[in-house]
Order: structure tokens, then sequence, then C-alpha cells
């Protein structure tokens, strides 16, 4: 269960396999990353839920189930323009357990992303970074991103 409090309030998240999973650990230097998703309303996130639980995920693997299925979301449209991202950081500071808890709500999540494109865009033209892949938290601060400081951010830190 996440608590995002605000608007949104708590719901059920699932693990979801978004590829930061694989990256954070090396670029942040901690051991473990958990992502998890939850859509808009509930019952979409449940019902997605048990389909992965139930194996019936297996079924898209075909090509004309998952056609009909891109097609079938395509076309359908739940929820609100509402959006919010948390992140939750536990591990040992000064030699204390300590936590930190950042929660992003907004609106038109479609239009930050492209912000934030640009903000990454605009951070890898400028960059002294030397030629090869990176991670956007190795090019700038999320403090720098254009778009995010208008958005409704909320930050809790725990020791």
């Amino acid at each position: 269960m996440a608590d995002f409090r605000g608007a949104i309030g708590r719901r059920s998240a699932y693990r979801f396999p978004f590829s930061d999973q694989r990256s954070l650990p090396s670029t942040l230097g901690v051991p473990d990353v958990s992502t998890r998703l939850c859509l808009d309303p509930a019952f979409i996130t449940t019902f997605l839920a048990g389909f992965r639980k139930l194996g019936l995920h297996r079924l898209l693997r075909l090509k004309p189930l998952r056609a009909a299925a891109i097609s079938c979301f395509g076309r359908v449209h739940f929820g609100s323009e509402r959006f919010a991202v948390q992140v939750e950081a536990v591990g040992e500071k000064d030699g204390r357990m300590a936590a930190a808890v950042y929660r992003l709500q907004g609106r038109r999540q479609s239009e930050l992303t492209a912000f934030c494109a640009l903000d990454v865009s605009e951070a890898v033209c400028g960059s002294t970074m030397p030629a090869g892949v990176f991670s956007i938290e190795q090019l700038l601060d999320w403090k720098r991103m254009s778009r995010l400081s208008r958005e409704e951010l909320e930050v809790e830190i725990r020791s």
C-alpha cells in the first residue's frame, strides 16, 4: 500500500519491471530498487495485478491477443489527468537508520514528461560528461528540472 497523500491518497501499488530497477542500484550505489505502479481507477490496477498473478499475461505473447489488447487500451480512457510519484529511501546516515520520502503530484503527466525530456536534452548538450550512456540522475539534480518546481512536491525526512 502506498500513501500518496493529497488528492490521490492511499492506493495499492504493485511491482512493475521498469528499467530503473536494474540501473538505479549501480548509478546510486544502493543495494535494491523496487518500482511499483498503480492506475486510476483503482479497479484497473487490481484487475491487471490479478491478470498477472494468474499467469494470464502470457497470453499476450500471442500476436492476435496482444494486438487486441493494445487496440482496446488505445481506445478506452479511464481515470483523471492527475499523477503521483513517490520515492522512498531507507538506509543508514551518520551511523543511524534514516528514511526520506519524496512525493510529487500534479496534472498532465505527458506534458511533465515532455518538459523533463527538454531539461535532460539541455543538460546533455551543455554537459562535460564523457561520451557514454548515463541515467538522468547522473546528469542533473531534480531541483534543476524547470517544471518540477511548479508541481506539488512534498519532502518528508524521518530518522
